[in-house]
């Protein structure tokens, strides 16, 4: 993988595919959104990025996935927290 870019931590695919899946977009959806902010990358890009085959090579990169998905761009630099409410459990 690649370097974590001053982020304090390895880049972590499963971030990325979890925003990109509750956000609802597909690999295309997210490649048309990255090339919307000037970055031109492929769907299997992407999916390596997922799979932590490779990380994103420059930092302006994880940049436009975190304007994408409105968060911190330290969220794909750390692993992911999944929490549930516990009425949600009960109904």
């Amino acid at each position: 993988m690649s370097s974590d870019h001053g982020h304090g931590g390895a880049w972590n695919g499963l971030a990325l595919q979890l925003r990109r899946t509750l956000h609802g977009l597909s690999l295309e959806d997210l490649r048309q959104e990255m090339k919307k902010l000037g970055h031109d990358v492929s769907m299997s890009t992407i999916a390596r990025w997922e799979r932590d085959e490779r990380a994103p090579s420059r930092p302006e990169l994880a940049d436009a996935m975190a304007s994408i998905f409105h968060c911190s761009v330290l969220t794909f630099y750390r692993k992911p927290i999944l929490t549930f409410d516990a009425q949600d459990d009960e109904a």
